[in-house]
């Protein structure tokens, strides 16, 4: 489903790459933009929400129902994920890498789900779910008088850990977060987002969030596997075995405030059960080199990859922009 133009006006496109152009399907038209946002947002809510109330005994049924139409149906992104995967992994075979992409399919299956669920999922469902392993790395912050730099990526349910880390630290939790182009998407986000106690903050403006809140500890978590708006101003440095840009915010936030770096590492213990390690990437910032900080997250992240390359983003296309001249 896309937003098109026929006539002039603009409409909503049901079409399928196997099925010919006349049964391609025009739900309706409409000119003004924002009525189409709403429309696609009502579909969204009207879906999502009966699936968010279901156990996770049957989101799991329709999670190998949507790997299967992905995998073998609509083959999604298929041609970028294989790309990605040959460019990280150049030594692999084509085998391994269809392995891991087919992996990759299930791992996005299940987020996706469990990303619905994220809609109604209860407290205690979350600590059940989600549990950090060494709870004593945030205690030892607190008992300090620390707030935190967190640094975090698009590995496993990125979304579940988020809510994992603002019930179990007792920081309050700053999330580094870019507004959506859709207004109703976005606000349905925010309350998502906001419900286990976690203050949405625009990126830019974390340092100013932290004096804000400075009659108490914080923890700001960025998800720093994104590609920078304006990659003429990033850090270029190698990763996965690519030049690739990357977004410095939280090393130049640590050193601004003088916190702490971390990297909160996710793993899945089994299907849909995960935990959170804390590690230590830089206690002391301002006492390091440019970049430095930014490069050892990187190094952190890029061996989880290698570790368990299923759970990461493969199908966002990371690497499109290139390092110009000079």
């Amino acid at each position: 489903m896309r937003s098109t133009t026929l006539n002039g006006r603009r409409g909503l496109l049901i079409e399928n790459q196997y099925l010919p152009r006349s049964l391609h399907v025009f739900i309706f038209f409409y000119t003004d933009d924002q009525l189409m946002k709403f429309i696609s947002f009502l579909f969204f809510v009207l879906a999502a929400y009966p699936i968010s109330v279901l156990p996770f005994r049957v989101l799991y049924v329709l999670s190998d129902i949507l790997y299967f139409n992905i995998t073998y149906i609509f083959r999604y992104r298929r041609k970028v994920i294989l790309q990605n995967l040959a460019n990280a992994f150049p030594d692999m075979s084509d085998g391994e890498r269809k392995v891991i992409m087919k992996k990759y399919y299930k791992n996005l299956s299940d987020v996706t789900l469990e990303n619905v669920k994220m809609l109604t999922i209860s407290r205690s469902e979350v600590l059940k779910r989600c549990k950090i392993v060494n709870q004593s790395m945030f205690d030892s912050y607190e008992k300090d008088g620390k707030s935190i730099i967190a640094v975090s990526s698009h590995y496993c349910n990125w979304e579940l850990g988020g809510f994992s880390i603002a019930l179990n630290a007792n920081h309050q939790l700053l999330a580094a977060y870019l507004p959506l182009s859709n207004k109703y998407f976005d606000n349905l986000v925010n309350k998502m987002r906001k419900k286990f106690g976690a203050i949405l903050v625009e990126p830019e403006r974390i340092a100013r969030a932290m004096v804000e809140h400075k009659e108490n500890l914080t923890i700001s978590v960025y998800i720093a596997d994104q590609a920078p708006l304006h990659s003429d101003q990033a850090y270029w440095t190698t990763f996965l075995n690519q030049d690739t840009p990357v977004f410095t915010g939280p090393e130049k936030i640590a050193k601004l405030v003088d916190s702490p770096v971390v990297y909160l590492y996710m793993q899945r213990i089994k299907r849909g059960y995960y935990t959170i390690e804390v590690i230590a990437i830089n206690d002391k910032p301002r006492e390091t080199e440019e970049n430095e900080t930014t490069e050892k997250q990187l190094r952190v992240l890029e061996n989880i990859i290698k570790e368990r390359p299923e759970n990461w983003l493969w199908s966002h296309k990371r690497w499109k922009r290139k390092r110009t001249a000079g």
